[in-house]
């Protein structure tokens, strides 16, 4: 199993509404060339918090690979209604990340009162 440091992600949307694209992306260095990452939509639990995506990282581990530490991309898209705010990520083996929304073209992270 890969364990995965140094890991920074970022999520971004765009649109309005329930219309909004979400995309998540990030990276792991892994311990081995040849990992491969994915991102999927994971349980939110008994009771979802709407403001709240959850997805879960994937990680399969190559039978055959250079042992030199690697940085693996990993990228999730789907849509999302205007109520969320922020990505769970859950990672095998590590504590869950909470990774904030930022809507494009406010990457600073601030958003005027009222929108």
């Amino acid at each position: 199993m890969c364990e995965c440091n140094e890991i920074d992600f970022s999520a971004r949307s765009s649109g309005s509404g329930n219309g909004r694209k979400l995309i998540v992306e990030g990276s792991c260095t892994c311990p081995r060339a040849g990992h491969t990452l994915g991102l999927q939509p994971d349980n939110p639990g008994i009771n979802p918090d709407p403001s709240e995506v959850v997805v879960r990282l994937s990680i399969t581990a190559p039978e055959v690979g250079a042992a030199v530490m690697t940085p693996t991309p990993v990228r999730y898209e789907t849509a999302v209604g205007s109520e969320a705010e922020r990505v769970l990520i859950r990672v095998p083996s590590q504590p869950t990340l909470e990774v904030q929304i930022v809507e494009e073209g406010d990457e600073d992270g601030y958003r005027p009162s009222g929108s």
